[in-house]
């Protein structure tokens, strides 16, 4: 039986109208990153027309005097060979080393360190096999980075276990926030439980409480920011969707979250900069404080 909009509204933590959001005044500056796959991620200071005045490799973000870079690096770590174990039966016959990737953003000329993805001991992987974990960025819109961090594992039983976990970096809180704690609207939620029940769910009465999973953006050809909301349910592993712990369904927000729409309108230097010096898949912008540039800008130069 279809669900009503009453069992629809349950779902909902609360309503949250649509308001106004005045743009944000132009900065001097900008640092703008673009990335992907076959390239190494490279971030350009430009001025407030778009010019580029310097540009080094990597992830580069800023907000007030500070002023962060994305870091990347592996650790090798011993777990357990599930292919040897289920010959030999032995976990102390078996060990396998791996080697993981952490990330993390550092503070250029400053302590302060905001852990993006850690590897643990070797005691954290006593018993399975670690497989695998690969932290990118995917997208940055003022002093907001998302990120995603792939995985997957194997505890040598009937199958191992992936997926991606999304974050966000709020490089003004020197914090990872929760985005599965954000508002959303009614029409979204009806949204996504209506695709869920459409994409050969089966009983739609199978589908129980909806959750928000994940709020993911990402720019489109027009440098416009999207903002799309990915809804979870719980499931068991057979009727899953190939994402560890249920099956999951994105849906367009019809509104941003309030702490994001200031920055959904991509600043018009930005924009035309990327006219000229065409993004890749993943990209972001954050704005260059003007009581500080100078400062900024020096640190952004040094070797």
């Amino acid at each position: 039986m279809p669900q009503t909009e009453a069992g629809r509204s349950r779902l909902i933590p609360e309503y949250v109208a649509a308001r106004p959001v005045p743009p944000l005044p132009p900065a001097p500056a900008y640092l703008v990153w673009t990335a992907d796959s076959s390239h190494a991620p490279v971030t350009a200071w430009i001025d407030s027309v778009g010019r580029p005045i310097a540009r080094r490799r990597g992830v580069w973000v800023t907000h007030g005097a500070r002023l962060w870079r994305w870091s990347q690096g592996q650790r090798t770590v011993v777990g357990l060979d599930c292919d040897c174990y289920h010959r030999r039966n032995s976990v102390r016959a078996c060990p396998i080393r791996r080697s993981l990737e952490k990330a993390e953003l550092v503070q250029v000329g400053g302590a302060r360190r905001l852990p993006i993805v850690r590897v643990g001991d070797d005691k954290t992987y006593e018993g399975v096999d670690p497989g695998m974990q690969h932290p990118y960025p995917t997208a940055g819109a003022g002093p907001y980075l998302f990120n995603e961090w792939t995985f997957e594992g194997d505890g040598c039983g009937a199958h191992g276990w992936w997926g991606t976990v999304r974050q966000l970096a709020d490089v003004r809180r020197d914090a990872l926030v929760p985005t599965d704690t954000v508002r959303y609207t009614v029409a979204d939620s009806a949204a996504g439980m209506d695709k869920m029940i459409a994409t050969d769910w089966g009983d739609p009465e199978g589908v129980g409480g909806m959750n928000l999973d994940d709020v993911e953006a990402e720019f489109l050809s027009d440098s416009a920011l999207s903002v799309s909301l990915r809804f979870r349910t719980d499931a068991p592993f057979a009727m899953g969707d190939g994402t560890y712990g249920g099956r999951t369904e994105t849906v367009p927000a019809h509104h941003p979250p309030r702490w994001l729409a200031p920055y959904v309108s991509t600043p018009h230097a930005v924009r035309r900069f990327w006219r000229t010096s065409p993004r890749r898949e993943h990209a972001g912008w954050s704005a260059v404080d003007g009581e500080h540039a100078a400062a900024l800008l020096a640190r952004f130069r040094a070797r």
